[in-house]
């Protein structure tokens, strides 16, 4: 079974509507599904954000398989490693049209 962690489409729900604690899960193809905590969050500020991209990193290390010791090496495989840094570069996306979100709805309120 592949390791995957599919972050995009669960925080976004999740960092919409502030929703309840991790959850795991195999889908249909066989990939992970992992739920984020973020009710206690406010994704709009920089420490938020930062403790965002810790659950995150943490979930996707074992989710990925970075902890996963492979014989005659100390390294994560590169599936392991590409997963892990494909879904921290996929939170920094979401956080990034998040503020930009918030900039407009702020902009549109001044109008």
């Amino acid at each position: 079974m592949t390791r995957s962690l599919i972050a995009t489409a669960t925080l976004a729900a999740l960092l919409c509507v502030g929703t309840s604690p991790a959850v795991a899960r195999a889908n249909e193809t066989g990939l992970r599904s992992v739920a984020v905590y973020t009710a206690d969050l406010d994704i709009g500020t920089a420490k938020d954000q930062r403790r965002l991209r810790q659950r995150v990193a943490r979930t996707a290390r074992d989710v990925c398989g970075m902890n996963v010791q492979v014989p005659g090496t100390t390294l994560p495989t590169a599936q392991a490693r590409r997963c892990y840094f494909d879904n921290l570069r996929k939170v920094d996306r979401h956080i990034a049209q998040g503020a930009e979100r918030r900039a407009q709805f702020a902009s549109s309120r001044r109008d």
